[in-house]
């Protein structure tokens, strides 16, 4: 005997039988929900019916996920998820752009009131981001996060792996000190305000470019290649630089236990009492001069020769009458990124090479640029450093490992020359352009000064193609730990496993 097939009648009876098992469940017990479950799930939760996506009434605590997805404003129209669920993006914006003129007929809700699916998923990145943080062990937490909202609009976020991992609901693994570092982006002007709520809000201490050496070629300078940032400071907690003996915990493999060590041990060494050490009385001193006594002595020669902007408008300074802790010897995983006196934090994440790493959270607002693709662990490449990365893949053949100085440059600059020619148009190659008109005064008997690969003249003309090197080093790098953590890196550019590069140094091999 054949099946009946199920009848328009049917369907419409499932759909509301589906409508109302949603419509039973109070909204505060979503909200218990959500805070549990992970950003993807909520999320797909929020897709399987337009239950969620109805108007909670006018809420200024909460901030929605901007911008919204085609998908979402399909959704919001009206429009069911498994109808919208295979079609392309560029069909979507087609749908919307036919079904304009219906939008009000279809239940469209004004982006200024907030959705029942907005706040679920909300707080499960509240919830995500908390325990992200609390994983860093970067003395940032979310009350840190949080307090962000009270600096001026549009003063700093935090992007990055911290929030593709509070995007996915998931714990990563890092580096020595810290599970994975905590990336806080901000403008120049409110710098001076960020590393007060750094210090005050997360108990940080300004520790330094993690530089015992640097040079004009070095990987962490590698940024000036095509980005909108000026500088990187480094800053970790107070517990983690103060030892057992409420002193200056010291540096490379100390036997000694930091006091952030004792407290996971439930020592409950509180804040006021690391502030009341001489350690951090002697910090607060060392910060007061630390723009004259190293910032200006560690970064200004490297920026004259890479064209960087060296006003006081990027001093390393707190807000007026604060305090700056500092401490050259110590450790830490937060990452201070300084943009340009012209650009936002926003504009600094148009630099990023994968959109995943684009979500980011200001204090109120969660931003996920690409929602569909980043709760399902996928992540576009940006177009032109993927072409890049492709290129020089193809035409680097690993040689020797050891180019060291005037060696290394002949050696990449012939590699970077092919990489132009398959990529005229990419905007990474300004230093590349200087560097040819300056004049060369390398002389291979020079040992130092003049003519030396220590001279400033000749890091310029000669250390550019080294730099755009570790530059292409960094996005490989980058690419492969993030596919290597799950992610699936769309139209990725294919590189083999038992390729093999390395960051290369004028002065010295760096790897």
């Amino acid at each position: 005997m054949s099946k009946r097939k199920a009848s328009p009648v049917d369907d419409d009876d499932s759909a509301d039988n589906h409508q109302t098992l949603f419509t039973s469940v109070p909204d505060e017990c979503w909200n218990l929900v959500s805070s549990f479950a992970s950003p993807p799930s909520v999320y797909n939760l929020a897709l399987s019916s337009k239950h969620f996506f109805r108007s909670i009434g006018e809420d200024e605590t909460v901030a929605a996920v901007d911008p919204p997805s085609s998908f979402q404003r399909a959704l919001d129209m009206g429009f069911s998820a498994p109808f919208l669920r295979d079609k392309t993006e560029q069909e979507l914006e087609a749908l919307l752009s036919r079904n304009k003129g219906n939008a009000r007929g279809a239940g469209a809700s004004s982006t200024a009131t907030p959705l029942l699916a907005t706040r679920l998923l909300r707080q499960s990145l509240l919830s995500s981001l908390g325990r992200v943080l609390e994983h860093s062990q970067t003395g940032i937490t979310l009350e840190s996060a949080l307090a962000l909202a009270n600096l001026p609009k549009g003063s700093a976020i935090i992007a990055g792996s911290t929030m593709a991992q509070t995007c996915l609901g998931v714990l990563w693994e890092g580096g020595r000190y810290s599970p994975v570092d905590v990336d806080v982006y901000c403008s120049a002007t409110a710098a001076p305000q960020v590393r007060s709520w750094l210090v005050e809000q997360a108990s940080g201490i300004f520790v330094g470019f993690k530089d015992s050496y640097v040079d004009s070629t070095d990987n962490r300078l590698s940024y000036t290649v095509d980005t909108k940032i000026h500088h990187v400071e480094h800053w970790g907690s107070l517990a983690q630089n103060i030892d057992e003996n409420m002193e200056g915990k010291e540096p490379y493999g100390s036997s000694t236990k930091s006091v952030a060590d004792l407290n996971k041990e439930g020592a409950g060494i509180s804040i006021e009492t690391l502030k009341s050490t001489e350690y951090y009385k002697k910090a607060v001193g060392w910060g007061k001069n630390c723009q004259k006594n190293y910032a200006n002595w560690k970064w200004k020669p490297f920026f004259t020769i890479l064209g960087v902007d060296q006003s006081k408008a990027y001093d390393i300074k707190p807000k007026p009458r604060g305090d700056l802790p500092f401490d050259f010897n110590g450790e830490g995983d937060i990452d201070l990124i300084v943009a340009r006196t012209k650009n936002s934090p926003f504009d600094l994440l148009e630099d990023f090479d994968l959109t995943i790493c684009k979500a980011s959270f200001d204090g109120k607002t969660f931003r996920i640029p690409d929602p569909h693709n980043t709760f399902s662990g996928r992540s576009t490449m940006e177009p032109n450093r993927k072409k890049v990365v492709e290129s020089y893949v193809k035409h680097y053949v690993p040689g020797n490992r050891h180019h060291i100085g005037m060696g290394a440059s002949v050696f990449v600059s012939a590699v970077v020359e092919k990489v132009r020619k398959d990529v005229p148009r990419a905007p990474f190659y300004r230093q590349l352009d200087v560097a040819a008109m300056l004049p060369d005064r390398y002389d291979p008997d020079a040992f130092f000064g003049r003519g030396s690969v220590y001279d400033e003249f000749v890091q310029a003309k000669h250390g550019a193609s080294i730099m755009f090197h570790n530059w292409t080093f960094k996005l490989i790098k980058r690419l492969h730990k993030y596919q290597t953590r799950g992610i699936e890196v769309i139209g990725a550019p294919t590189i083999g496993d038992d390729f093999e590069i390395s960051e290369l140094s004028l002065q010295s091999h760096g790897g």
